[in-house]
């Protein structure tokens, strides 16, 4: 799970950014062209943005729950 701390290293323009997208990529479970359509982005600058998080240590989207727990945090 990505901390409070993780996201305030990043400054917060790519924090805000991160935390914009996240979301958005998560209800549409995962789909690029999806978080893209919904955030009125291009294709790459979603997947550079979901690169960049995931690159993080202890994110792993393809963890069910971590999906959960991501979804917990930014929702309350």
């Amino acid at each position: 799970m990505i901390s409070s701390r993780r996201w305030r290293s990043w400054g917060r323009a790519r924090a805000d950014t991160a935390t914009r997208t996240l979301p958005a990529y998560l209800h549409e479970q995962g789909s690029i062209i999806k978080t893209a359509q919904r955030l009125h982005l291009y294709r790459n600058a979603v997947a550079n943005r979901i690169r960049g998080i995931t690159e993080l240590p202890d994110v792993d989207f393809e963890d069910p729950d971590q999906q959960l727990a991501c979804r917990a945090r930014l929702l309350g």
